[in-house]
């Protein structure tokens, strides 16, 4: 769901360009492209099994799906998949990373929640945004949304000229440590500013902010 003030500013924008990073099942970018018909949604997930299994719905939607990871830097790094979710005893795909996982001792179980993991991972392709920008020719991006679980600084440091007004970014793994991510909640927020956001909002698990020239 998009924030009531995000929603009234995204309305204005008639060539609107919206980017959902960490897609999983893309349900969030389906939602973006019936909220606003005419706008590029553009949905990035690394996962493999998950791209497989829901991409063509999105695709029928009109989004734009990558199969791709977006990091820091442009090359390859290991995936993680989560593979299980140990309390309900269900598959699980919904919280891989790119950035390894903090996991119980002698377990391949998260440390701080009930998922477990398959820590051989495997390779995937790595993009930065301001690359990936170029590379589709893509000029601005107005909204992101982010999650990533704790990659979401190696990502979000990369949108050079592209930043867009509003990110609303997966924050909760900074908060409590749940991946080998080297900030804190705190120095995530830092690093925002040092982008030019400011904190709209705060959320169990999520930030909103948006671009302080605004």
């Amino acid at each position: 769901m998009l924030h009531q003030i995000v929603r009234k500013k995204l309305s204005e924008i008639s060539d609107l360009v919206l980017f959902d990073i960490g897609a999983c099942d893309f349900s969030e970018a389906i939602n973006f492209k019936k909220s606003f018909p005419n706008s590029d949604v553009y949905s990035i997930e690394a996962d493999t099994i998950n791209y497989q299994r829901h991409y063509r719905t999105a695709n029928k939607f009109g989004v734009k799906t990558f199969n791709v990871a977006f990091s820091d830097e442009n090359g390859t790094a290991t995936f993680y998949p989560s593979i299980f979710e140990t309390k309900r005893n269900i598959d699980w795909r919904y919280a891989g990373s790119i950035v390894k996982p903090l996991l119980k001792e002698n377990s391949n179980e998260a440390l701080n929640h009930t998922v477990s993991y398959d820590m051989k991972g495997y390779e995937v392709k790595t993009i930065r945004i301001d690359t990936f920008c170029i590379d589709n020719n893509i000029d601005k991006i107005d909204y992101i949304h982010i999650d990533v679980e704790g990659a979401e600084d190696k990502v979000l440091s990369t949108m050079g000229k592209f930043k867009p007004l509003f990110i609303f970014a997966e924050t909760a793994h900074f908060d409590k440590k749940s991946y080998e991510n080297k900030l804190n909640l705190k120095q995530f927020d830092s690093l925002m500013e040092e982008l030019g956001y400011k904190i709209h909002q705060r959320f169990e698990y999520d930030t909103l902010y948006y671009k302080s020239n605004l």
